[in-house]
């Protein structure tokens, strides 16, 4: 791999975990808190081109997409390869008040939206532990039957899967329970 500007990071962090010298992990660590540290200190010309180029206030972001015309969609793909999403959202938001609606508009607020983290169901494999601690402390009454678990809950017994299956579906608790044979064949 050949240097330029872009990977100089890369290939300095693979050089630097790579080095025999460097033994344990916090001596590993030290060099990327200097980098880090660096960083903050330097300010690079390619930085400086684009804050130069970027304007702050809503009204010259306004003036600016007004200035870009059709074009507007290359600053907001430069501000995102320099990794500065905050900044190309709030162009987007400019662009939009200035030149109305679009589909390419419409495309890069959808890849520049902010991340939502939704609830989910529990992981699978939640509820295991609960349902092998109520095997072991009450299965033996139900053996030779089908037993539905739900997290260490019986939901029900019966000695034909199908219809304990079907029992469930009617009563809605169906979902999410596990169809255990207990003992027997």
């Amino acid at each position: 791999m050949f240097w330029t500007p872009e990977n100089h990071q890369f290939l300095l962090e693979v050089k630097l975990m790579n080095d025999p010298l460097l033994d344990t992990m916090q001596e590993k660590q030290r060099p990327f808190k200097q980098i880090e540290a660096l960083k903050k200190e330097a300010t690079f010309p390619v930085d400086n081109a684009i804050n130069s180029m970027m304007p702050s206030s809503p009204n010259d972001l306004c003036q600016r997409a007004l200035e870009l015309g059709n074009n507007w969609s290359e600053e907001v793909k430069r501000l995102v390869e320099s990794y500065r999403l905050h900044e190309a959202r709030q162009f987007l938001d400019a662009v939009s008040q200035t030149l109305g609606p679009s589909d390419q508009l419409a495309y890069w607020q959808r890849v520049l939206a902010k991340t939502k983290v939704l609830p989910g169901t529990p992981a699978s494999g939640v509820g295991d532990f609960a349902n092998v601690a109520w095997l072991r402390h009450h299965s033996r009454p139900y053996y030779g039957q089908w037993i539905a678990l739900r997290e260490g809950v019986l939901l029900g017994a019966h000695e034909s899967r199908s219809a304990l299956r079907q029992q469930l579906k009617d009563s809605g608790t169906h979902s999410g329970a596990v169809f255990i044979k207990v003992g027997g064949q």
